[in-house]
């Protein structure tokens, strides 16, 4: 199944393609224009609403992750797999990319190898973090990560980005208006903003909106007054040398970590980690789904009675913990710590 917007020039282009390869017809823009309508208004008032998701998905109290090659990562609580022409339907934009087919038998500790974290709790937060991002529909904190020049900052977004969500983009510097971030927003799954210097009041309450659940509308056409509403729960990331959340309300949905300079001497070439990072990446990706199988079964059992912050998050958190073969107080410490962190900032 190939997913097209009628719209789109790669439709029209297709669809011109179709009447000469069928009729031996040219077929001209009025025609297509016409039958653009025609097939729009037919899918409008006739069709059968099917709901698109983004890179993730829950079905039938299954988990679906698309591949992005017409496959796609199934998991709940009896395992995962990989499985063809799957229930649902996902979203196609030009910028993304296939995911490798995950492997059993990895660890998710080996994706700390390639991050420059020093703090032992902020890795389990870290590691829990990716877990959660796999999950749609709940509210996901905002990744903050700040230290100097040459503590691998970006190159651990850029990894994360490559992880969840595959893009020919990778990380991006920030939009300049609230309509690029809009459209940003709704082609990526997870939004990575790179080595911020600042953050404008309408950026930091919109990354607040994205992450946590909330509406944006904007005209469809400058010539019409036709509103396109969209509504997120999205996941996004950002770094900067100095930490750019400064706003109260987006330093109560992030989390922070704090990055250190790498010596000189354990440095790598950032084309060396990629390579060696895309070996890892199939055990690693499997090493996610073998957690949140797990986590799916522990979720039942979480009946922590402290929640703090970004509750929704927190509850996914603690089976996730567990399901890591960790404590639920080891993730309350490491996310109080945070959140005391918060609070200084």
């Amino acid at each position: 199944q190939k997913i097209m917007k009628l719209s789109s020039g790669s439709f029209k282009r297709w669809l011109s393609s179709s009447v000469w390869k069928e009729i031996q017809l040219i077929a001209n823009q009025n025609s297509i224009s016409s039958a653009v309508s025609v097939l729009s208004g037919e899918a409008s008032n006739d069709g059968e609403l099917h709901e698109l998701k983004l890179r993730v998905a829950w079905y039938e109290e299954s988990l679906f992750y698309d591949l992005g090659d017409g496959s796609v990562v199934k998991i709940n609580k009896d395992g995962w797999e990989i499985i063809e022409n799957p229930p649902i339907l996902f979203y196609r934009f030009n910028h993304q990319k296939s995911q490798v087919h995950p492997q059993q038998g990895g660890s998710l500790g080996n994706l700390l190898d390639f991050i420059n974290l020093k703090d032992e709790g902020e890795k389990l937060l870290f590691q829990i973090y990716v877990v959660a991002s796999f999950l749609p529909d709940i509210a996901h904190p905002i990744l903050v990560s700040h230290g100097p020049h040459g503590s691998a900052k970006s190159t651990m977004h850029r990894l994360l980005k490559n992880l969840i969500d595959p893009s020919q983009i990778g990380i991006s510097s920030p939009p300049d208006n609230m309509r690029e971030f809009i459209q940003m927003a709704n082609h990526h799954w997870i939004i990575p903003l790179d080595n911020l210097s600042y953050l404008s009041g309408w950026m930091s309450d919109a990354l607040c909106r994205v992450c946590t659940g909330g509406g944006f509308s904007k005209r469809e056409l400058y010539t019409n007054d036709d509103d396109i509403i969209y509504n997120f729960k999205h996941v996004a990331t950002l770094n900067g040398i100095n930490l750019v959340a400064s706003k109260p309300d987006l330093l109560d949905r992030s989390i922070l970590l704090a990055h250190e300079i790498i010596p000189p001497e354990k440095r790598k070439r950032e084309e060396e980690m990629l390579e060696e990072f895309e070996k890892a990446k199939p055990l690693i990706l499997g090493a996610v789904f073998d957690i949140l199988v797990k986590t799916l079964k522990e979720k039942g059992n979480v009946e922590a009675k402290i929640f703090p912050r970004m509750a929704d998050f927190a509850h996914w958190g603690y089976a996730i913990t567990r399901a890591m073969g960790r404590t639920e107080e080891e993730f309350l410490v490491a996310y109080n710590n945070n959140i005391v962190q918060q609070h200084d900032e």
